[in-house]
């Protein structure tokens, strides 16, 4: 078994005791207990533990995405409407594991995550840039970043706190902010008359 058949293995187990016992060490050690799998073993697979966790199911969720979104051919949208539905298809993604995911937002609340937290954020934002062909250079690529991500953060607190499966209180955000061209070039002008302060 490869390290990699390790971790999603650990991962899709530990996705299960979290929900129930929160995104915690606890969960962890249980999970080790479990598969059988002793301390050089996890060690070797998430050296920073909790933290190595939620980056692996980050990366696997984007891997899924790139999945579903190549396989619908949406490249022949708009640049708009390639966004859109690549957040989409990430928010029917994340709603399989709702519960684990809200209890993982608690852990990442903590003040000493906030690097972290960042760090998923942008990891998300960027992948979906490049999942739909962007290659802005310059100052585009920052502020294009810049949007997305408060786009994006916005509509995780929505999505967290609705109870429809169908999404509908998350999608209707994301239809508005991502189609409604003057709120994005605003926020991108807005931007740019910073990051010009500083060059």
């Amino acid at each position: 078994m490869t390290n990699q058949v390790k971790k999603k293995k650990f991962l899709k187990e530990f996705l299960k005791i979290s929900a129930d016992n929160g995104w915690n060490i606890a969960s962890f050690d249980e999970t080790r207990k479990k598969l059988k799998y002793n301390s050089n073993i996890t060690n070797n697979l998430f050296p920073n533990k909790l933290d190595d966790l939620i980056l692996f199911y980050n990366y696997l969720t984007n891997e899924k995405l790139s999945k579903l979104y190549k396989k619908k051919r949406f490249n022949k949208s708009s640049i708009r409407v390639c966004v859109l539905n690549a957040l989409k298809i990430r928010f029917e993604i994340l709603n399989i594991n709702k519960i684990s995911i809200k209890k993982s937002m608690i852990f990442l609340a903590n003040p000493s995550k906030q690097i972290l937290s960042s760090k998923l954020i942008y990891k998300t934002v960027d992948y979906i840039w490049k999942l739909i062909g962007d290659k802005s250079a310059d100052y585009n690529f920052y502020t294009k970043r810049a949007i997305l991500a408060s786009i994006y953060s916005l509509a995780i607190a929505i999505w967290v706190s609705e109870n429809s499966k169908d999404l509908n209180k998350t999608f209707n955000f994301l239809n508005k902010s991502i189609m409604n061209m003057n709120v994005v070039t605003d926020v991108k002008k807005k931007i740019k008359e910073t990051i010009k302060q500083f060059l």
